[in-house]
């Protein structure tokens, strides 16, 4: 998997973390998310298990389409997504399809190797409106979640 968060500082570093990758046709979908990663274990792992389920229900025919039903997906249901709602969600999502590579994300402080120039939404939570998407080329990016760089 090319994309990757930081730890959390807290005494269970990687709480909350998790990785996926989606293919529909001809397009990918690679995520890297933390949410509830605060919570007792447990918790977080059921959070982390319903955003697993719920990113399951992307689709799309190629980038574009892939990122558009991953923001929309995430804010049809943050009841599911454990106590918080949704509210700490830190995600980096890459879309590629045979035109080309697009990032995109929340929560986030600082994404390696994206110039500064452009930047993806730093507040933790699942945004209100669709995260830019910024072609970039393919390669592994390692982000640092919000809070994490503050």
């Amino acid at each position: 998997m090319p994309l990757s968060l930081s730890p959390s500082r807290a005494r269970l570093p990687y709480s909350g973390h998790v990785s996926l990758e989606l293919a529909r046709g001809p397009a990918t979908l690679q995520i890297a998310a933390r949410l509830a990663s605060g919570l007792p274990p447990e918790q977080s792992w059921d959070a982390v298990l319903e955003l697993q389920r719920l990113l399951e229900n992307v689709d799309g025919q190629d980038a574009p389409s892939l990122l558009e039903s991953l923001w929309r997906t995430l804010g049809s249901a943050p009841e599911t997504l454990g106590p918080t709602r949704g509210a700490d969600l830190s995600l980096l999502a890459q879309a590629s399809d045979p035109t080309g590579n697009w990032l995109s994300g929340c929560g986030l402080s600082q994404v390696e190797g994206l110039p500064q120039a452009h930047s993806l939404p730093s507040a933790l939570g699942i945004p209100d409106e669709m995260p830019p998407a910024l072609p970039c080329p393919k390669q592994d990016w390692v982000a640092v979640c919000g809070e994490e760089g503050s």
